[in-house]
């Protein structure tokens, strides 16, 4: 205690020269001014891309394989990997500076902070790519691997970024796949085109078809005309030979009586009776082939019933000559008997009946005639729009062939979805691709990033404090014959004291604020250790400069906090700010809390305990060089 109150009541007095007292003015003046431009301007050497954002360096790692499928009919390779390397390469506008890499080499660059952010491509990646066109959609999945050991907001700008990254991915890709269907609009358009063009011998065998109906429907009209006068003829034949057999019979009663008249006329009688039957005998025949006429007409064809009629009308030509020859006999009879005039005049009448019906006769076996020719020429037109039906009719079938063949093409390239596959694929075309952000660290809060760079801050505060009450050294121990060594010892060891209990009064107020380290025994030692480095330090800037040393503390705080990267990225400062971040001794701080409280690699927070503890030392050192500059050795007297 007597050496920190002595050192309490010696403050620094040493004389400083005027140069050095200007320095100390003008950099009190201009401290706030440091402060200020030294944040401000650490950001405005930035690298941008087009769109004024910085880019922040982030790895991508390939591990796609190329997948082949069917596109349009032929076989194509689709390496969607490698697509989007080459999108992330030649983009302006996504916010990150690119570099392919391989896996070890972008984890190794994503623990140093080379990288602020690692994006891996799948190997499945071009196989959830195309499956859009399948009956199994998914989303393509990225995964984006970002480190808050390295700096907490670098680790937002990055997870934001790659929101970004995949929300451009995914409009290019939803663009696409409506480009697709439009595309499948327009083959569809064309397959219809084609159907209706396929249709049209459809159109042609269907008015081919119309137009022989027609000609049938004239031909069925002249046939039925012509059957029906066939039936008129026919049937006045059927009438006129009903009237013969009972003229016939009344004439051989008339000749059987004038048999009995005469032996003159028996011979005549006699061979007239002969011809008479053989009249009768023929009268039956035409009756029967009359009536096999009128039996067979609904199945006869024209040409056999104009040939049935002629045969007919051949016989009732014969059976009236033969009557005639008869009527003949008779008049010669009269010659051979008065007796017999009555009789004679009977069997003439009954004779110039008979011949009278004849004509009739024939007139019906003409209009019979007439009939047939009608219904065979009807029959010939109807044959003839039958074959013209027939050539139309095998049109239609071939153009409704073609068009259900149309339709099924059609229907086989419309694609069908259920319900779930639909809403499948209405999830993945609106988001084809999404990421995975993990943290390569454990996710640390806002409390943890600011707890890494405040510490170290307090810390540094709380040396520069120090130096504000207490001088490095007393004019006493200079005016000692005290070694150098021990002198700056036993000024040193209560400010280091004073340097531990800052450090455990910090980490009890972490604690009580809800701040969990995830390396809790490594964050007490580094604090501690830190604590006393900046003590250490600015003892030697103080016994060194004087006030010099202590504005220079404050001056260059802010340098040093940006220098660390944690909570302005170094992506966002000059590429000069990198250099001063790995010899700073705040800096170096910061960036070692920070990979603690986050839980982040401990090998680097081990590097930068020895680098403060290199830094403490030179604080040592320039407080050796200053005792032993300014002491004073008093000579005895002789």
């Amino acid at each position: 205690m007597k050496r920190l109150a002595s050192l309490l009541k010696s403050p620094d007095t040493a004389s400083r020269s005027r140069p050095v007292r200007m320095i100390a003015l003008v950099l009190a003046v201009l401290t706030p001014l440091l402060v200020a431009g030294i944040a401000i301007g650490s950001v405005s050497g930035a690298s941008a891309g087009a769109s004024g954002r910085p880019n922040v360096p982030a790895a991508v790692v390939n591990l796609d394989t190329a997948v082949t499928t069917t596109l349009g009919g032929k076989q194509t390779t689709v390496a969607a990997g490698k697509l989007l390397t080459q999108q992330l390469l030649s983009s302006n506008t996504s916010g990150f500076s690119w570099t392919i890499t391989d896996a070890s080499a972008a984890s190794a660059g994503l623990a140093s902070g080379t990288y602020s952010a690692v994006v891996t491509i799948p190997s499945d990646f071009s196989a959830q790519y195309i499956s859009s066109q399948g009956a199994t959609p998914m989303a393509a999945t990225l995964a984006v691997e970002t480190n808050g050991s390295q700096s907490y907001v670098s680790g937002l700008l990055a997870t934001a970024l790659a929101s970004n990254v995949q929300s451009a991915l995914s409009t290019s890709l939803t663009e696409a796949y409506i480009k697709g269907l439009l595309g499948g609009f327009t083959q569809l358009n064309t397959t219809v085109a084609s159907v209706g063009t396929q249709a049209a011998p459809l159109v042609s065998g269907a008015a081919q078809l119309s137009t022989g109906t027609a000609s049938m429907a004239t031909g069925m009209a002249s046939a039925d005309s012509g059957m029906q006068a066939l039936s008129s003829g026919l049937t006045a034949i059927s009438s006129a030979v009903d009237q013969l057999p009972k003229a016939t019979a009344d004439l051989n009663v008339g000749a059987q009586i004038a048999q009995g008249g005469t032996k003159l006329l028996t011979d005549g009688l006699a061979e007239m009776v002969l011809k008479q039957a053989d009249i009768e005998l023929r009268q039956r025949v035409l009756d029967d082939g009359f009536a096999a006429l009128t039996r067979d007409l609904p199945t006869l064809t024209p040409a056999e019933v104009a040939s049935r009629v002629a045969d007919l009308q051949s016989q009732s030509a014969s059976i009236t000559k033969s009557s005639v020859a008869v009527g003949d006999d008779l008049d010669v009879a009269v010659l051979g008997t008065a007796a017999l005039h009555v009789d004679t005049d009977l069997v003439a009448k009954g004779t110039s009946a008979l011949a009278g019906s004849m004509p009739e006769l024939a007139s019906s076996v003409s209009a019979a005639s007439s009939g047939a020719d009608a219904l065979a020429s009807g029959t010939a037109q109807l044959s003839s729009a039958s074959a013209e039906v027939a050539t139309g009719a095998a049109g239609v079938s071939t153009g409704t062939t073609q068009l259900v063949d149309g339709v099924n093409q059609i229907a086989a390239n419309i694609p069908t979805y259920t319900e779930a596959q639909q809403t499948t694929i209405s999830t993945v075309v609106a988001a084809p691709i999404t990421t995975t952000v993990t943290n390569a660290t454990r996710t640390s809060s806002a409390m943890d990033a600011v707890a890494g760079v405040m510490v170290p801050i307090a810390l540094w505060a709380g040396a520069l404090a120090l130096y504000l009450v207490l001088a490095p050294f007393t004019a006493l121990a200079l005016g000692s014959v005290a070694s150098t060594w021990r002198i700056a010892r036993r000024s040193l060891v209560p400010a280091l004291l004073l340097a531990i209990i800052q450090a455990a009064v910090v980490l009890v107020g972490l604690a009580l604020l809800g701040v969990t380290p995830g390396h809790r025994i490594g964050t007490a030692v580094f604090v501690v250790g830190a604590s006393l480095a900046f003590v250490a330090l600015h003892q030697g800037l103080v016994a060194m400069f004087g006030r010099l040393g202590r504005m220079l503390s404050l001056s260059f705080l802010a340098l040093q906090v940006v220098a660390a990267g944690v909570l302005v990225p170094a992506a966002f400062s000059p590429s000069w700010f990198d250099a001063l971040s790995g010899i700073l001794p705040l800096s170096v701080a910061v960036t070692g809390l920070q990979a603690l409280v986050t839980g982040g690699d401990v090998g680097g927070a081990i590097s930068a305990l020895v680098i403060l503890a290199v830094i403490g030392a030179i604080g040592i050192a320039l407080t050796l060089v200053a005792i032993s500059r300014r002491r004073t050795v008093v000579l005895p007297t002789a």
